[in-house]
């Protein structure tokens, strides 16, 4: 069953780079607004060498240069887009 998000709970994501390695770790932030005072439980990890990290940030580039054209620029901040500003 996949579980259904609110449309203001992000996606958490924390990274770190190693020297021949980046590592992703994604969870779901129950708190999306102001500072947590819950912890950012990470359930999923991925790991690539910096290699891979580079193309795969041109391609999520290139999917987002796409998206955007055709249904208008994605808003980052979580403030405006609840708001609707």
């Amino acid at each position: 069953m996949i579980a259904r998000r609110s449309p203001c709970t992000p996606i958490s994501a924390a990274s770190s780079a190693l020297r021949k390695k980046l590592i992703l770790d994604f969870g779901l932030n129950p708190q999306p607004v102001g500072v947590p005072t819950q912890p950012i439980v990470t359930n999923q990890r991925i790991i690539v060498n910096l290699f891979t990290a580079k193309r795969l940030l041109q391609v999520l580039e290139m999917t987002i240069r796409r998206h955007e054209g055709a249904f208008g620029v994605l808003e980052t901040d979580v403030q405006r887009r609840v708001h609707g500003k």
